[in-house]
């Protein structure tokens, strides 16, 4: 019987990494957003290997807050990947502001 145990994100993305021969080019950060009404959002980015893919995420750094995602192929350039991510967040900002006004 094999026995489960959890994981914490950079032990389970160094564990894929090694299982799929693809390695995170990239470390976690964070970044933050001005919106429409000047309130600063700070976000942090995580990104997780998976057997489909890459997957990086941005987290608003509170309860409840905004979260964007973008998914890319294993072999993906996870710099433009991640770019892909920092337009998503931006344009939200940008469709925020244009329907609210």
């Amino acid at each position: 019987m094999m026995k489960c145990r959890r994981l914490c994100l950079d032990c389970y993305n160094n564990l894929m990494s090694v299982i799929l021969n693809v390695k995170l080019a990239l470390p976690t950060g964070s970044f933050s957003l001005t919106d429409y009404v000047g309130v600063r959002r700070e976000f942090t980015i995580r990104r997780r290997l998976d057997p489909v893919g890459i997957f990086i995420e941005a987290e608003e750094n509170k309860e409840f807050g905004y979260k964007f995602a973008v998914h890319g192929e294993l072999a993906c350039n996870q710099r433009v990947l991640t770019q892909q991510l920092l337009e998503k967040s931006e344009a939200w900002d940008n469709y925020v502001l244009c329907h609210n006004k």
